[in-house]
């Protein structure tokens, strides 16, 4: 398998263990993605009911300012540098993201890199992930507040799904840039020989970085943001780790994280792509079989010199001084956020346990009777558009 090879690197900076800054990371990460949805759903509750849009905006900002919290604790724990270049994503333009999937955690750096471009970027970011993902206490209920995608790999019910998360965004009116994984899972030996077989099966290109990408969920997906006109572009982001390729997500607990991450963006018009759902299904294979190829010429490069550019004269995203004070700004409040929490549940400890026990049930009810705090907000949507409209 032509992938780099797994390792544990000392991390970056201070000297400190790996499993050291695993831990930190770990702490930090979840504790956040546990206090933060169940402290604020109970007072902004209300307004899903009374104010849809200002419910979507406060949860969009809210969401995002943990997403950019997170970017710069990947940093500090780690010494993540991540390196992005080629086309701009726009955040006031609607787009679909595609991307290879070496790893579970591909979502989480991605992160860093859509900052680089545009901080406000954090606050439109829409991922389809596995179902399961959600029912993670904490994370996976921050996650149903963002209305991500989740999805279980059986056509029939995603096709559903797809289309009331699709009409729900168009719904909010916001231009949101939803990023998906076309090969439906990531890279490994096994999922590797499987694609490959599959890709002989179908007359297709022995892959080496990438799976076969399915193509049902990717025209699927555009062809229901084509009727609704929320999709202006593409975006095929090719994703390199330059370093640590963790076999399992777990890893980055431990603190064998990559450092080193590489991304290269194109950016397509949506009218310039095929109309008919065959001709999006090769579009998207070609970009796949140019995205092997890409990747190819990138491992066979000496490794301080790699670049997924080609060669090409591309702008490279850095950090400008703006987005560097509004992630100082996010890092301290969330910080002191974690460390009045602490101080409340150790001086206040029946009261916070109360409050945090009501906020739990809340998102378990959901889950229970509706499949999740994200299908509750799809359904309160409906239900607020069938209304009819008081004179």
């Amino acid at each position: 398998m032509a992938l780099d090879p797994h390792q544990c690197e000392r991390s970056a900076g201070g000297g400190l263990p790996p499993i050291v800054r695993g831990v930190a990371f770990a702490v930090i990460v979840l504790s956040t993605a546990f206090l933060g949805p169940t402290t604020w759903i109970l007072p902004f509750l209300p307004m899903l009911f009374l104010s849809h849009s200002w419910w979507r905006i406060t949860i969009d900002r809210f969401v995002g300012s943990w997403f950019i919290f997170i970017t710069r604790v990947l940093e500090l724990c780690f010494g993540l540098k991540v390196t992005v270049a080629g086309d701009r994503i726009e955040h006031g333009k609607p787009g679909l993201i595609i991307m290879n999937h070496p790893t579970g955690l591909d979502w989480l750096f991605f992160w860093n890199a859509l900052l680089q471009m545009d901080w406000r970027l954090l606050t439109t970011l829409k991922v389809v992930l596995k179902e399961v993902i959600k029912k993670v206490p904490g994370a996976g209920w921050g996650m149903q507040l963002n209305t991500l995608l989740f999805l279980n790999r059986r056509m029939e019910e995603d096709r559903k799904r797809i289309k009331d998360m699709v009409e729900y965004w168009a719904r909010t009116e916001n231009n949101y840039q939803v990023l998906m994984y076309p090969e439906g899972t990531t890279i490994c030996e096994d999922t590797l020989q499987k694609s490959r077989k599959w890709g002989e099966k179908h007359g297709l290109p022995k892959f080496d970085h990438v799976l076969h990408p399915r193509v049902n969920g990717f025209v699927l997906m555009v062809q229901k943001m084509r009727q609704l006109k929320s999709i202006d572009y593409i975006y095929d982001v090719t994703l390199a780790y330059n370093d640590v390729v963790m076999e399992s997500e777990l890893e980055i607990f431990k603190g064998n994280s990559p450092k080193d991450i590489r991304y290269y963006v194109e950016k397509f018009r949506i009218g310039d792509l095929p109309k008919d759902d065959k001709g999006l299904a090769d579009w998207l294979n070609e970009r796949w079989r140019l995205k092997e190829e890409r990747l190819r010429a990138f491992h066979d490069q000496p490794k301080d010199t790699r670049q997924l550019s080609n060669g090409k004269d591309v702008e490279t995203f850095k950090y400008s001084d703006k987005v560097q004070e509004i992630r100082s700004t996010w890092t301290t409040i969330w910080f002191f956020f974690l460390a009045a929490s602490i101080y409340a549940i150790t001086c206040y400890p029946r009261a916070m346990l109360l409050h945090l026990a009501v906020s739990s049930a809340v998102f378990l009810a959901a889950l229970r009777y509706y499949g999740g705090f994200d299908k509750l907000q799809v359904e309160v949507r409906k239900w607020q558009l069938s209304k009819p409209k008081t004179q």
